[in-house]
């Protein structure tokens, strides 16, 4: 018969108050009289609520793209003109880097991420060009 954690806690109290009750337990010891319950190699399956190995710490915080990240990321994309490479390089997803633009449309990033890949693909073609000019963050 296989008993559960809550089953032999369960069992061990009724037989500790047997024992007290019973003026049985002061003159042997507790585990003389219950015998102490160990798994076996097949008893392996655990309760719902109960894990063999603790769950992995929660992590510090959720992958986001912070400003260095962003800065990163630009930089990579100037460099390797794939924004899958770029992405990755700063341990973000292709589609997260997407979706990100879409949400800073017409924000320094995403004129910063066009003039990137404008600046590849220019380089690129020629080489020896000079560089262009960065785009300049509009007065406020």
């Amino acid at each position: 018969m296989q008993l559960n954690s809550h089953a032999l806690c369960l069992r061990l109290l009724v037989g500790i108050a047997i024992g007290v009750l019973s003026g049985k337990f002061w003159r042997t010891t507790a585990l003389q009289k219950i015998p102490f319950p160990t798994r076996t190699s097949s008893d392996l399956s655990f309760p719902m609520d109960q894990h063999p190995t603790p769950p992995p710490p929660a992590m510090a915080s959720r992958a986001h793209w912070t400003p260095a990240k962003q800065r990163r990321f630009l930089v990579a994309l100037l460099e390797t003109g794939t924004v899958a490479a770029a992405a990755r390089s700063v341990g973000m997803s292709p589609t997260s880097a997407h979706r990100l633009r879409r949400r800073l449309a017409g924000t320094m990033f995403d004129q910063s991420w066009d003039w990137a890949l404008a600046h590849y693909a220019q380089s690129m073609a020629d080489p020896f060009a000079p560089d262009p000019p960065p785009p300049v963050a509009p007065l406020r």
